[in-house]
């Protein structure tokens, strides 16, 4: 009976407990130190999270020692609620979001692991093929910074956590939208140095007078003219050449919407542009949507108020500020469009044809939208499902609902819209309406030249943005509270599952792109088991995904007091942008400086 009634107490203890600490211990974890690990899974992810730790426990786990006990599916809300237990409490290693971080950051939550962070550490993870917006993002100090009166993160912050992946943003179309016979758009996938050798010139959407390789369909344009329609799957369309394919698929489909994002950050980050931007001379950061400088390219390479600036960068805000207060724009910068101008151009996108979305302030016209995406409030997910609307903007993770919907097959994804310059221009008339759009023809004459559709050069320097998209991500952090005694095998763990093994596994799942770049790029991703096929695009994407506007503090009020407005009002043509800067750009701000956080690189 004493033995039974052990045996039972045994059983109803590990019943009881979220993962088992007692001498009745998982089968298999023998002397070695067992930890706990928590994160909320998917469906699709949590199968890859099962396959990982089992790995790890089987393999790995044996020579460091260690062995992790997993919770799947805890609710954001109880892993913060178990962050914050008494010390020994808790668990050991936890998966949080990025949106969530910082806010537990500031609570002094997770452990510091600099010290761990060894070269040897760091070769294991590869850490130096970890694009930085994905570690950056991990960082934080809980001390506030004496010089700026401020907490800091970002670049050059103690590391509390480690990258998991990456969930970028795409652009998701409809491969049998795109290719429906009298459309007839040839899809290719070439990136930008797989072109050299052939007869493709460097865009996301272009027409050709001559076919530029055998076996292309032919089709007919706006302008009624019989060209060759090529849609390139690996190089981003720049904003003339998406807005006039959504017109032209848009009046081709019979459909009410060609597009949708609720998204900006990929029109606003390509011109080096954002919704805040540290001010130097006030020590603040500022609501910047609203900016109507010119954003500046650096042609050569320059100094600019102590930064040093190669061909190609794009000056931060700050030095863009110092340049215009101190004379005029230098020869070796060029001027790209303004932060307001972006954001202006992806707003027209959503605000009905018939609507106002600004007026100019120097001719006093009225700016009328694209109409040609429905505003942020309705399901562009569900027009993009059911077959309705060639474009939707999606994370990455959205493939596999799309996979499980009737779309199964049917649908890809390519990078994010992004500012390409071409010699000669992208429009045949660039004050056209709407409804009379059409991008030059390349081989076609204008002017008395021919269209070649290169990319426009300064100083040898091509006039392109950067390649930009926002991406979520999960985190692996070590919870403080947890036995100090653990903390290295926790460590262990952590950097196991946030390194190249670990990654390869987690990646299986269809949620996650690899941290590493040269995975993420290598067939251990790309292969036929992605839901999304042209996975290049989605390691690309991964590798310039910068982390939303809703995780750049400690927490996100401060976003939601003017977005509200933005997705609804100004979405849908009611009020145009400067009546929102109007209303809202002084709270903005007032809430900006209520952020006691100063995130570098931002």
């Amino acid at each position: 009976m004493k033995k039974f009634l052990t045996m039972l107490m045994c059983l109803i203890m590990t019943l009881l407990s979220v993962t088992a600490f007692t001498a009745c211990g998982p089968k298999g974890a023998g002397n070695r130190t067992q930890i706990e690990f928590r994160c909320n899974a998917t469906a699709d992810a949590k199968i890859s999270y099962i396959n990982s730790i089992n790995a790890y426990n089987n393999g790995q786990g044996k020579t460091d020692g260690v062995y992790v006990n997993a919770a799947y599916s805890v609710s954001s809300s109880n892993l913060g609620q178990a962050i914050s237990s008494a010390s020994g409490q808790t668990p050991n290693v936890v998966c949080i979001s990025d949106a969530d971080f910082k806010g537990y950051a500031s609570l002094g939550y997770f452990l510091d692991l600099d010290d761990y962070m060894t070269a040897e550490a760091k070769d294991q993870m590869m850490w130096s093929d970890i694009p930085e917006l994905l570690t950056n993002r991990w960082c934080y100090d809980n001390v506030v910074d004496s010089t700026i009166g401020k907490r800091t993160a970002g670049e050059g912050a103690s590391v509390l956590g480690l990258p998991l992946g990456g969930n970028p943003y795409l652009l998701f179309y409809n491969k049998a939208l795109l290719t429906k016979t009298g459309v007839d758009i040839n899809i290719i996938s070439l990136s930008e140095d797989e072109l050299v050798g052939t007869n493709y010139k460097p865009h996301g959407y272009a027409e050709y007078k001559v076919a530029p390789a055998d076996g292309l369909k032919a089709g007919v344009n706006n302008s009624g003219e019989t060209v060759y329609k090529v849609f390139n799957n690996k190089i981003p369309m720049n904003w003339e050449e998406f807005r006039y394919l959504l017109v032209h698929l848009k009046d081709k489909l019979n459909c009410n919407y060609s597009y949708f994002s609720e998204y900006w950050f990929e029109y606003g980050y390509t011109v080096g542009g954002d919704c805040v931007a540290w001010d130097a001379t006030q020590g603040e950061y500022v609501f910047t949507l609203n900016d109507k400088k010119a954003n500046l390219l650096a042609t050569e390479s320059i100094t600019v108020n102590g930064t040093q600036y190669n061909a190609g960068d794009i000056l931060s805000y700050s030095d863009k500020e110092y340049i215009y207060a101190n004379g005029s724009i230098p020869a070796s910068l060029y001027e790209l469009p303004s932060t307001y101008q972006a954001f202006l151009e992806y707003n027209r996108l959503g605000v009905p044809k018939d609507k106002t979305a600004d007026i100019d302030m120097e001719t006093g016209t009225a700016i009328r939208g694209y109409g040609l995406a429905p505003k942020t409030t309705m399901s562009g997910a569900s027009s993009f499902s059911s077959g309705n609307s060639p474009f939707v903007g999606g994370f990455y993770d959205t493939a596999a609902d799309y996979e499980n919907s009737g779309l199964k097959g049917k649908f890809d994804v390519a990078p994010e819209q992004q500012f390409r310059a071409y010699e000669g221009g992208s429009l045949v008339d660039e004050e056209a309406a709407l409804d009379d759009i059409q991008v030059k023809v390349i081989g076609e004459t204008y002017g008395g030249s021919v269209y070649t559709g290169e990319l426009k050069t300064v100083n040898g320097t091509k006039i392109v943005g950067a390649a930009a998209t926002t991406s979520l991500n999960n985190g692996i952090c070590i919870a403080k509270n947890s036995l100090e005694s653990e903390y290295e095998a926790s460590f262990k763990f952590a950097s196991w599952l946030a390194g190249p093994e670990g990654q390869k596994l987690i990646a299986k799942g269809n949620t996650n792109v690899p941290n590493q770049k040269s995975i993420a790029y290598s067939t251990d991703f790309i292969n036929n088991s992605r839901y999304a096929k042209n996975a290049w695009a989605v390691a690309f994407a991964n590798e310039c995904g910068d982390i939303g506007d809703w995780a750049y503090f400690d927490e996100g009020s401060w976003v939601t007091a003017w977005a509200d407005m933005l997705n609804t009002d100004v979405r849908e043509g009611s009020k145009t942008l400067t009546q929102f800067f109007t209303a809202k750009v002084s709270g903005a701000n007032n809430a900006l400086k209520a952020m006691d956080l100063r995130v570098y690189r931002r």
